[in-house]
């Protein structure tokens, strides 16, 4: 199928949440053309601009202390997102500048965005944004992040750190 096949483009445009789950779970775009056309969105420059776009947005917005309201349809989790504005930054920065980014990496930032489930908009253990931010940065640009899996530790601070299994 070509990309020019409105029906496979209207698969995407109809799909695209099962799609993205695929790819941010590291579905091999080869099996599926659907999946290699959403790919190709997620890193298309517009779309990355966009992207990063939104997680400055959040950075700031939780930096300084605006009604949860006014940036996005679901209230932001303020801590999450303080705890994770480094990690917020650099993704926009990486979304940006890098001609070559991975579409797993951008995947899992669309949804982290676009789920109001996610850690950025829910209450959940503290670090879990960072955490997910961090695994997202190594997909981003093929570091050895994802080379094996990710658990979290908590510091005796109770700050989260990434270690990779043996």
């Amino acid at each position: 199928m070509s990309t020019r096949n409105p029906i496979l483009r209207l698969r995407v445009r109809l799909s695209h949440w099962s799609l993205d789950a695929r790819l941010a779970a590291g579905f091999d775009l080869a099996s599926d053309p659907a999946l290699a056309m959403r790919a190709g969105q997620l890193r298309s420059r517009r779309h990355r601009l966009r992207l990063a776009s939104w997680l400055e947005r959040l950075a700031r917005d939780a930096g300084a202390g605006r009604p949860d309201g006014v940036a996005s349809a679901a209230p932001i989790a303020r801590e999450q997102i303080l705890e994770a504005r480094d990690s917020l930054i650099q993704a926009a920065r990486l979304l940006r500048e890098s001609e070559s980014v991975r579409s797993q990496g951008v995947a899992m930032i669309e949804r982290l965005l676009r789920d109001a489930r996610s850690v950025l908009y829910a209450e959940t253990a503290r670090g879990a944004a960072e955490l997910q931010l961090r695994a997202a940065l190594g997909y981003l640009v093929g570091s050895t992040i994802d080379a094996a899996p990710i658990s979290a530790s908590a510091t005796p601070a109770g700050r989260p750190r990434l270690t990779q299994a043996a």
